[in-house]
């Protein structure tokens, strides 16, 4: 179903917002990110969340040796252990020809190595990656989730990631 996301009005302005019952939805301040795999069956991250005494307001790789990003659907994930995986390239594609499967990385294309999603090769802009070791040979690929530790909305930026220092 669509995710529609609510924010409370300003101080002193009236308003509402109206869902279909099939809708999930949300109200809050912060961003509303869908989770994958995991064990809460794609609940949204409940931000802010507790995991081992620490308050988190985003995805966190902590507690995982594998540098996945994740987050707790509830507010204290020590209490209840519900928790998803954050969208990532590294979980799955959207699009292209590669059935939704994750990227691989480094990937040939072109005769080059590429250790991250890119637009070379694209007049549109979309991130893609290969979904094998070389595109060259193999022709797969899809394109990349848009990753919440690096969310661009609004500007003039055409949904480039940020750069970090900047």
């Amino acid at each position: 179903g669509l995710l529609a996301h609510a924010f409370p009005p300003g101080s002193g302005i009236q308003g509402d917002a109206h869902f279909d019952d099939e809708e999930l939805w949300s109200l809050g301040k912060g961003v509303v990110i869908p989770t994958y795999f995991g064990n809460a069956k794609g609940a949204a991250c409940h931000f802010p969340f507790t995991f081992e005494g620490r308050s988190y307001s985003s995805c966190t790789t902590d507690g995982r040796s594998d540098d996945m990003l994740w987050c707790s659907t509830t507010a204290d994930y020590d209490a209840d252990r519900q928790f998803g995986f954050c969208p990532s390239e590294r979980l799955y594609t959207q699009d292209g020809n590669a059935d939704g499967k994750p990227c691989v990385f480094p990937f040939t294309f072109e005769g080059r190595t590429y250790s991250a999603c890119t637009s070379d090769g694209r007049s549109d802009g979309y991130r893609w990656c290969a979904t094998t070791a070389n595109y060259d040979q193999d022709k797969l690929y899809g394109f990349c989730p848009t990753r919440v530790d690096a969310t661009v909305t609004g500007g003039n930026a055409a949904g480039e990631l940020c750069v970090f220092p900047f």
